[in-house]
């Protein structure tokens, strides 16, 4: 259980350095999916706070760039850490595409 811990905790700090690789390079794209990256790591972790954070910037990012999927992805994500997080008022009013949603569901229903 401990060597999983710190292999999460591997992965975070790798996600954000590739977070700041990507920002430097100016690549928005490959940026957002970056802070999803911690966001998701920081979830499992149960850091909530520092997840919703990432994920928050993610959401905003994606938003500035147009990159409706990557948004919806965001905010799903970021509606599962505000829920964890007992934040449901939150979670609850995160709009999202029912589309999208159903594709990052089930991504075999957009074969």
């Amino acid at each position: 259980m401990h060597n999983q811990l710190d292999r999460q905790l591997e992965a975070a700090d790798f996600h954000r350095r590739a977070l700041a690789i990507n920002a430097e390079l100016g690549n928005r794209y490959v940026e957002t999916s970056c802070m999803v990256n911690p966001g998701l790591t920081y979830t499992n972790l149960r850091q909530l706070d520092l997840a919703g954070n990432y994920l928050r910037k993610a959401v905003e990012l994606s938003r500035q760039i147009g990159s409706r999927e990557e948004e919806a992805r965001s905010r799903c994500l970021l509606a599962d850490c505000l829920r964890l997080s007992g934040e449901l008022a939150e979670a609850n009013g995160l709009p999202v595409d029912a589309g999208i949603r159903q594709r990052l569901a089930d991504p075999a229903s957009s074969a």
